[in-house]
């Protein structure tokens, strides 16, 4: 219900009625009739059911890097560059050094 139309209405047709019979004005008669197409509209309101469209979700156009996370403890450092890498890859994915044990001799 729109308390605020039908307040204004119920006004309005105070006002329209009074006017009416104190001053017999003719125009009383479109006041009423205003007033009561006010107090109709703001109860009507109330009956139909307003239903909002879900509102989008934000979709960001950026690639999100994947990255598996990795605890501390499983991180190396690279040699070469110094990037902490996973401590059980064979090559750095940074600077592509070859991290594999060497065989002596």
């Amino acid at each position: 219900m729109d308390r605020g139309q039908v307040v204004f209405g119920i006004f309005l047709l105070v006002f329209g009625f009074w006017t009416y019979n104190r001053l017999q004005h003719p125009a009383a008669i479109g006041i009423v009739v205003l007033s009561i197409l006010f107090i109709v509209m703001g109860l009507a309101t109330s009956s139909s059911k307003k239903v909002s469209a879900p509102s989008p979700k934000k979709v960001s156009l950026e690639p999100t890097p994947i990255t598996p996370k990795v605890s501390e403890s499983l991180l190396a450092i690279c040699p070469s560059c110094k990037a902490r890498i996973p401590s059980n890859v064979n090559f750095c994915p940074e600077c592509g050094e070859d991290l594999r044990p060497k065989a002596d001799g």
